[in-house]
């Protein structure tokens, strides 16, 4: 692909509490890296990056998620219905400075997660094509392809949603998908 990439993803690893000895086993959305742990977002997202040599970043919060599901399920409610507002941390790359954008995140109560809202709603999308990558535990992309459009004003070029379970295996389909970007 040609141009400057930027991936871009958000993930509960990195923005939780997690203790070292949680258990990946079980979680669909958590895995572990060898000693590292590591979330499906931030799998895809770097599959992208390598793919593209693309420049990836994590958008981060400045509180951090309980470790808890169920607690950040709550949390994460909250942060809907504006009880509870999300702040980023750290500096955030502009995307004015790239030619492709791609998002990664899983989707939350079918939305887009409120740190990665936030995020798209602090840049400047007028120059970006952007493309997106859903994780989900059935419910496929719900309402974040409109709301990303709506969000950063530009057209969602093309999506792909990625049933949890099934992100360890997905690097051929990511490919496949990056390959038939790269030719339309």
């Amino acid at each position: 692909m040609e141009g400057k990439t930027l991936v871009v993803y958000f993930t509960r690893l990195g923005n939780s509490d997690f203790a070292p000895d949680v258990d990946a086993v079980s979680s669909a959305s958590l895995m572990r890296d060898g000693e590292r742990l590591i979330g499906n977002s931030e799998l895809i997202a770097a599959t992208i990056a390598r793919a593209t040599s693309g420049a990836l970043f994590a958008v981060q919060t400045q509180d951090k998620y309980p470790s808890s599901y169920n607690e950040t399920v709550a949390w994460a409610n909250e942060e809907f219905r504006g009880t509870r507002l999300v702040a980023l941390s750290g500096e955030q790359p502009s995307v004015s400075e790239y030619d492709r954008v791609f998002v990664v995140f899983p989707i939350w109560w079918g939305k887009l997660p409120m740190a990665m809202r936030l995020y798209c709603q602090q840049q400047d999308w007028s120059k970006a094509r952007l493309y997106c990558i859903v994780t989900h535990g059935g419910s496929r992309e719900g309402q974040c392809i409109s709301e990303l459009e709506q969000i950063t004003g530009v057209p969602v070029l093309d999506h792909m949603p990625i049933y949890d379970k099934d992100c360890t295996q997905s690097r051929q389909a990511i490919e496949t998908w990056l390959t038939r970007i790269a030719e339309s």
